[in-house]
């Protein structure tokens, strides 16, 4: 099955979407007039009406505008049968056309569903259906004979000039009709043909042109050779299509191109291009191109050394096939401002034999390249090279030169863009001292305007200094820039105050204290704690400036007979708070003149079977006295805090004593005023 649409089948792959789309024709119903021959053939609006029209026939009407119907037949495909005396006689490439043709008209389903596996379609069975109409439009194309086998055309002799109107619908279904009007006299024949551009070479011709602007007029093209310009050889037998002009949306025309082998170089020959309508009929306007092929420089010119001269010119050497020179016309210098800009030549006419070349220096940068011109043929160039002319002028000072920190220290530095066409980059460099040497940032000058840096905050330093360059391509540096000082955010908490003395006079708490060293502290802060009190905590008692330190600070709130600790902080400018200072304490003695006697009468009572002591005492103000503190130890001097107990009972009893270990104890007692009593003379228990 497959082989007898083999043609069809390459116009498919070659062709594709146009005939899927069954967009063949320019309109749907095209009619020519030729020599009073009228030739019309139109495109079914759907496979549906196409497959009616197989059974129903195409009804074709011809009225003449100032007269009547002329013309109203009723039009079949040719049965299969009958189409073998139509073919014999073809070219083998014809006879595929119409072979594809008829089979294409005749297939049933089982050989449509070979096409199928050619198809790229989600939906094969509606694409295949598609091409399988696309295809007989296509190839009915290249022969109006086919078009008629096929029931899409017809032809017929007029008989008198004047305007007709035709009128082609599916066998009685007028409202399926399709129209169009023609004028007798008017030949359908090309106002123009496009123009066809050749490039020759070594015994080979590209010949290209463009068909876009022709579409609605020419199917395909035919070009034909000749050695004289009289005598022509058809070089294609099959027209060349373009099948790009078909794509909608698609605004940019692409040429037809066909290459061609020459017999031999320097001998001239033309080329003639015609142009293939709808209806299978030639061009009899045409366009020509003729020339000759020629041998080839295999080689460009190759540049080996440049030079910029003391006298500011640039020296150029290449290298170049000497066995070329025949080949050759001259050489050229061009030059451009940049690698990819405009080259224009700047010196012409150098002999081919010629290898160097010194030319001047116009500018600062200089792109050049050796241009071989051939006698025949496209130029042939170098690669591009720079030479760099005189400059002893520097940049201009970089403006704008600013910069901000953040708090993670990431410094951002920014400045205007310098207007010199040869600059190369700008150098930084900072310092952490305005009167130290700076040191560069970027060895090598970097393009863009904009820098980060990275500073360490957990410093003492305040501030970083930045300087800038501007630097060119010959290394000119511009006047440093003045000097940017940023400020930086102050992330190290000051050094704390110590507090090298503490005092208690009976009456009141002296600190002394020397200031911290830092020298951006803002205040002080003095924190207090009660020893003797474990769940006490550090107290603010008091917070100042700086402005009002003096060394020393008076605390009047403590209890006699009590421990307290002190320490200080100092806090920065920026809010940030020193470390703790190391604490001092201090011991409330209370003065003797102050201490009550509290203590009437002390003894005690010891039981040496049962290993006991029972220490019974008498208060003086017993209902003035809020609790009673029991010191014991080992002698009389080296006593402790045993236990604190409430004065009822009167007595404390002493368990479980040990021979020969004799124990001493006293009792304190405390007001409820918080005044102290003078303690008990020493009790000893002891077991002997």
């Amino acid at each position: 099955m497959v082989r007898k649409y083999w043609i069809l089948i390459l116009i498919l792959f070659w062709i594709g979407p146009s005939i899927q789309a069954q967009i063949v024709l320019p309109q749907t119903i095209m009619a020519k007039v030729k020599e009073k021959q009228l030739k019309v053939r139109w495109e079914p609006q759907s496979k549906l009406e196409w497959e009616r029209s197989k059974k129903e026939g195409y009804t074709i009407e011809i009225y003449k505008e100032d007269g009547g119907l002329v013309v109203k037949e009723n039009i079949k495909p040719l049965p299969r049968d009958q189409w073998s005396k139509y073919i014999e006689g073809k070219t083998p490439t014809m006879a595929d056309f119409y072979n594809g043709a008829v089979n294409l008209i005749y297939a049933d389903r089982s050989e449509l569903n070979d096409l199928e596996e050619i198809v790229d379609s989600e939906n094969k069975k509606e694409a295949v259906d598609s091409l399988q109409l696309g295809l007989v439009l296509y190839s009915s194309t290249y022969k109006f004979e086919i078009c008629e086998l096929s029931g899409l055309g017809y032809k017929t002799k007029l008989e008198d000039y004047g305007i007709y109107r035709i009128k082609v619908y599916v066998g009685t279904d007028v409202s399926s009709a399709q129209e169009i009007t023609i004028k007798s006299e008017r030949f359908l024949k090309a106002t123009g043909i496009p123009k066809m551009d050749a490039e020759f070479g070594n015994r080979v011709v590209r010949l290209s042109f463009l068909s876009k602007e022709f579409q609605n007029i020419y199917f395909g093209y035919f070009i034909d050779i000749s050695e004289d310009n009289n005598r022509y050889k058809r070089l294609n037998e099959m027209p060349f299509v373009n099948t790009m002009d078909d794509i909608e949306g698609l605004d940019e025309a692409f040429p037809i191109k066909h290459v061609d082998t020459l017999q031999q170089n320097y001998k001239t020959y033309w080329f003639r291009l015609k142009g293939m309508d709808y209806f299978g009929d030639v061009s009899f306007k045409f366009s020509t191109v003729s020339g000759y092929g020629f041998d080839l420089i295999r080689k460009p010119p190759i540049i080996y050394h440049t030079d910029q001269t003391q006298d500011n010119k640039g020296l150029i050497q290449w290298r170049a096939d000497k066995k070329d020179e025949r080949l050759i016309q001259e050489y050229q210098v061009h030059r451009a401002d940049s690698m990819k800009g405009e080259f224009i030549p700047v010196m012409t006419e150098i002999s081919p034999s010629d290898r160097e070349v010194k030319i001047p220096l116009t500018a600062k940068k200089n792109y050049f390249k050796i241009v071989m011109k051939p006698k025949d043929g496209r130029n042939i160039s170098s690669q591009v090279l720079y030479i760099m002319g005189q400059d002893l002028e520097p940049p201009e000072t970089p403006t704008g030169f600013t910069g901000t920190i953040d708090t993670a220290g990431i410094v951002t530095l920014t400045w205007n863009k310098n207007k010199e066409d040869d600059l190369w980059g700008y150098k930084l460099f900072e310092s952490n001292r305005k009167t130290d040497e700076f040191t560069v940032m970027t060895h090598s000058p970097i393009p863009d305007t904009i820098i980060t840096d990275t500073i360490n905050l957990r410093t003492i330093k305040k501030e970083i200094y930045y300087q800038m360059i501007a630097v060119d391509d010959r290394n000119n540096r511009s006047p440093f820039t003045e000097i940017l000082t940023i400020e930086l955010p102050d992330k190290m908490p000051p050094d704390y105050p110590v507090i090298r003395k503490i005092s208690f006079d009976g009456k009141q708490i002296l600190l002394e204290w020397m200031e911290s060293g830092s020298d951006d502290v803002a205040s002080y802060s003095i924190y207090k704690r009660d020893i003797n009190n474990k769940d006490a905590s550090w107290s603010l008692i008091q917070e100042f400036s700086v402005s009002d330190s003096l060394g020393i600070y008076i605390d009047e709130e403590f209890q006699y007979e009590s421990q307290y600790a002190y320490i200080m902080t100092a806090t920065d400018e920026s809010g940030l708070d020193s470390e703790p200072s190391p604490y001092q304490k201090v011991f409330t003695k209370k003065p003797k003149a102050l201490f009550k006697d509290g203590i009437k009468s002390i003894e005690v009572d010891i039981n040496k079977k049962k290993k006991t002591a029972k220490i019974i005492w008498e208060l003086k103000e017993k209902e003035k006295i809020k609790e009673l503190m029991i010191y014991r130890g080992k002698s009389e001097k080296e006593v402790s805090l045993w236990k604190i107990i409430d004065p009822d009972p009167n007595y404390l009893q002493v368990e479980n004593l040990k021979k020969k270990t004799p124990m001493f104890y006293f009792i304190k007692p405390i007001y409820f005023e918080g005044d102290l009593s003078k303690s008990s003379k020493a009790i000893k228990v002891e077991i002997k």
